[in-house]
């Protein structure tokens, strides 16, 4: 089988920044296909988001427009993040669960680059 440079897919994955207190941070920047209701209480979906050693804060930039500010409180080796991934694509699944449609994640299509997302979506005829 041959493979071209049209196959292979690099997400923008969010920088991971080691802070002074020692956690490490990661800013997502995601876009929503709908806007985000004004009464939506994004503290209480910011909690649901939150877990063990793993803290969400979300900010609505626009209407559509999300900042997640995730903090990691692991060990300090940059290695023991590596499953910290897994938690990142339940997130979105959980954003998309609570707030709707993820459209773009870092300026890029959801549907065309993260393969999480690409794999458990069907089309109308239940075709990719």
């Amino acid at each position: 089988m041959k493979y071209s440079a049209d196959d292979i897919v690099v997400n923008k994955w969010a920088e991971l920044k080691q802070t002074p207190d020692e956690e490490w941070k990661q800013i997502w920047d995601l876009v929503l296909k709908k806007t985000i209701a004004e009464t939506t209480n994004l503290k209480d979906i910011s909690h649901e988001l939150s877990h063990e050693d793993f803290d969400v804060r979300l900010n609505i930039k626009e209407g559509k427009h999300l900042t997640v500010f995730v903090t990691l409180n692991r060990d300090t080796n940059l290695y023991s993040h590596d499953h910290s991934l897994f938690t990142i694509y339940k997130m979105f699944e959980d954003i998309e669960r609570l707030l709707g449609t993820i459209d773009t994640i870092q300026g890029q299509k959801m549907e065309d680059r993260w393969s999480p997302y690409r794999l458990s979506k069907k089309t109308d005829n239940g075709c990719l």
